[in-house]
């Protein structure tokens, strides 16, 4: 499939997967989410990251430097992009408003960890317009931060309403976890030279970019028992990070 046909399927996918012919009802498949109802879910999410992240530093108690230093990252704010693909993929596919919070979730804990982690890696100081998670809080509090981000999501996804799906959920974000570490290190190992070798540089695309940009529709279709998408998925967000 060529870049254009892969970038069209990534936005069909993004705008509830119209018109595919793989979908039950595929001439009635709901619109879009609706801003008000996008933003109430979105809010769910952001309540449910903040639970697995740990008490608010407002909270009776002492509040941990990495959970202090995990809610300082959040608050500088995001476009929350996994998050609302999470959202629109898990209507188009009719699951469960409840899990689709719970997927959105564990994509966006994913995708900051690596965020947390990347800033550490680049030595960048700031970010969204804020001195990043290591400035503010040191290189070690930041790891553990990422870390703790890391396993937030594996906590939001254990609360999966539908217990035979878990393996397959749990399996797949351990697959896109790894290819995102694996595209970081080739990053890395590549800093000190020219990229000349195209494949290289899309591997590394694939990992850096394509993985946790797949990862919320990959999860959507294996919530809506229909694993057969995620190969489109996957392909068409490798197309969109090119």
């Amino acid at each position: 499939m060529g870049f254009v046909n892969s970038l069209s399927v990534f936005v069909l996918v993004y705008s509830n997967l119209k018109c595919r012919p793989s979908l039950p009802s595929e001439c009635d498949l709901p619109l879009p989410l609706m801003p008000v109802l996008e933003d109430t879910a979105l809010v769910e999410v952001t309540l449910l990251m903040e639970r697995f992240i740990g008490p608010s530093p407002t909270e009776p108690g002492s509040c941990p430097a990495t959970g202090k230093a995990a809610r300082y990252h959040f608050a500088a704010g995001g476009r929350r992009v996994r998050a609302r693909f999470a959202l629109h993929a898990c209507q188009a596919l009719r699951v469960a408003r409840s899990d689709a919070v719970r997927l959105a979730a564990a994509t966006e804990l994913l995708h900051n960890a690596s965020l947390i982690h990347d800033d550490l890696h680049d030595q960048e100081r700031v970010r969204r317009g804020h001195p990043t998670v290591w400035c503010t809080f040191g290189k070690d509090i930041a790891i553990c931060a990422g870390d703790l981000l890391l396993s937030a999501a594996y906590g939001a996804l254990a609360e999966f309403s539908v217990p035979s799906l878990l393996p397959s959920l749990l399996r797949r974000v351990h697959e896109r976890t790894s290819d995102a570490i694996i595209g970081q290190s080739a990053e890395l190992s590549s800093k000190d030279c020219v990229i000349a070798d195209v494949v290289r540089y899309e591997r590394i695309v694939a990992g850096k970019s394509g993985a946790l940009l797949s990862l919320p529709m990959e999860l959507a279709f294996i919530a809506a028992s229909q694993p057969h998408g995620c190969d489109l998925c996957r392909e068409a967000a490798l197309a969109f990070g090119l």
